[in-house]
């Protein structure tokens, strides 16, 4: 029994020194795995802050290439730049619900919007055009005969002239024969008023002046070479393509216009062909060009405007509304509006570029920054943002006042819009419209 329970009591030492030694090894173990994830732990803490330092660069959306270590502003179009997310990627914030919207309808961005705003302005808008010649002062100097230029006076395109002016010396037997006429009755029938003042009258008819009877009555002497005077003052500007260089056909109208002119002495000019063409500058016109919903139902006859003209040293000049042309012009999408401005000094040079700031009367109501609106030729377009999007949506526009421009129809008085309409639209393609709604 004692031997036994020896036996028993040695086992029990060895069991308990066998659980001792097992109990360190366990506890060396987890000393070494604490270490070993305190370990990682560290290199993990490493590698997330390397990763968020690459993480702290900031691109443009628009342009992937634009890249920052600090927020700002792109270089390039102006946009906010965003933060890059993991992997190098631009995090565009609106989530995948806004990715996988068409994109031909929306688009994504940070732009600076504004809403509409209730205002009363006086209507104006701006227009611009060229200075043109007052046609009601272009004059045509006629042959009234057949017959030939003996001798010319004026030489070439612009040469000022004068009333009373001397043109040109012309040779036609019909004169010839009406002299002789006048002259035959004057000196065999001086009694018969009647048969000499009908004589008078028909010389007068050919283009004689009171003046050149008077002195083809006093010298008694018919002259088959008979002068040309100029009864308007002016500039010669052109004479007329059909005159002939012979007995047949006319001189091109579509040659290239020269500084000389096409007359010459010598050739023969056809009854009631145009030689000389003068113009008086006193007056002349702006020629405005005006689009479609610029307002021109506002205009009245005799209205004031303000034109501003090259070469003037920006001096502005004012002219007076006389006609909006009721017609488009081939090739064009404006109409014309013709404004008469004095020209007494001869300043204003015809073909000169103008513009003009048209103002109405006073109008109530909705306006919006006139950037703000997109025209596509067919429609004007606004683009409403929607959470983090913007919509173009299709609108209709009233008058013009400087910088704003009324809106009538497609935005709603909460509405939020780009400011700048034109950022959203690339040079390829346009945003498509929508309604009202998204």
């Amino acid at each position: 029994m004692i031997s036994t329970r020896r036996h028993m009591v040695g086992g029990t030492r060895g069991i308990g020194r066998g659980l001792g030694l097992a109990v360190l090894a366990f506890a060396m173990l987890f000393s070494l795995g604490c270490g070993g994830d305190k370990k990682h732990e560290g290199h993990d803490m490493q590698s997330e802050s390397s990763a968020r330092k690459e993480a702290m660069t900031y691109a443009c959306p628009m342009h992937p290439d634009i890249i920052r270590d600090a927020p700002g502003l792109c270089p390039i179009c102006g946009m906010q730049l965003t933060m890059r997310g993991g992997g190098g990627n631009v995090d565009l914030g609106p989530g995948i619900e806004a990715m996988l919207s068409p994109t031909n309808a929306i688009a994504i961005g940070s732009y600076k919007t504004v809403t509409p705003v209730i205002k009363e302005l006086p209507s104006a808008f701006s227009a611009t055009g060229t200075i043109g010649y007052d046609t009601r002062n272009i004059h045509n100097v006629s042959a009234r005969v057949d017959g030939w230029v003996d001798k010319l006076y004026v030489k070439y395109r612009y040469q000022p002239i004068a009333k009373g002016q001397r043109l040109m010396d012309i040779y036609s037997k019909v004169l010839l024969t009406a002299e002789q006429n006048y002259l035959f009755l004057l000196d065999k029938d001086p009694d018969n008023t009647a048969l000499i003042t009908a004589a008078a009258e028909q010389l007068a008819l050919l283009g004689f002046s009171t003046d050149q009877v008077d002195e083809l009555k006093r010298t008694r002497t018919a002259d088959p070479k008979v002068a040309v005077y100029s009864p308007y003052s002016g500039y010669l500007i052109e004479d007329d393509p059909s005159v002939s260089n012979g007995s047949t056909g006319g001189m091109d109208a579509s040659a290239p216009q020269e500084e000389a002119m096409r007359l010459r002495e010598g050739m023969y000019v056809a009854k009631g062909s145009t030689v000389f063409r003068i113009v008086n500058t006193n007056t002349v016109w702006a020629v405005l060009n005006l689009h479609a919903g610029d307002g021109q139902d506002r205009l009245r006859k005799g209205q004031n405007i303000l034109l501003r003209i090259d070469g003037l040293d920006g001096d502005s000049v004012q002219g007076t509304v006389a006609f909006l042309e009721p017609v488009y012009r081939e090739g064009l999408a404006t109409l014309s509006l013709r404004v008469i401005v004095p020209n007494p000094d001869g300043r204003i040079i015809v073909g000169s570029r103008v513009s003009a700031v048209i103002t109405g009367d006073t109008v109530s109501g909705s306006f919006i920054p006139a950037i703000s609106v997109v025209s596509t030729g067919e429609q004007q377009v606004a683009f409403v943002k929607h959470g983090p999007r913007f919509h173009g949506r299709k609108v209709q526009i009233g008058v013009r006042s400087g910088e704003w421009v009324q809106v009538l129809a497609g935005i709603a008085p909460t509405d939020t819009l780009a400011a700048n309409g034109q950022l959203l639209i690339d040079s390829e393609s346009f945003v498509r419209t929508t309604g009202n709604e998204p």
